[in-house]
């Protein structure tokens, strides 16, 4: 069986992430967000994160005195963890998934 090879096609000109964009509710700040979370180049990844988690604080502070806000809120604490939990698992190291953590020692004769 033989795979044919895609050329790599930049996610800012696919029409899916197009149609992504234009159906964000609150997009001051989701842009950002979605921009961070399918960003595959990890030299611009933390520029990305970086951009979103400064994106959503902006909103945060402009809700301060909002009542009406509850939805949004909502949507930006899942937005900060979303982007929390991008942080921990690019800065990991590989993990040896499968290999015993355990180095066992010679066993005296």
């Amino acid at each position: 069986m033989t795979q044919e090879r895609r050329p790599f096609v930049g996610r800012n000109k696919t029409e899916t992430y197009q149609r992504q964009v234009q159906d964000l509710k609150y997009s001051s700040w989701q842009k950002p967000y979605l921009d961070a979370m399918l960003e595959i180049n990890p030299d611009r990844l933390i520029d990305r994160v970086a951009s979103a988690e400064a994106a959503i604080q902006l909103r945060l502070r402009e809700l301060a005195d909002s009542p009406d806000s509850q939805a949004e809120r909502q949507c930006l604490a899942d937005a900060r963890n979303g982007l929390l939990v991008l942080k921990k698992e690019t800065s990991a190291p590989p993990s040896n998934y499968g290999v015993s953590s355990r180095v066992s020692s010679p066993s005296p004769e």
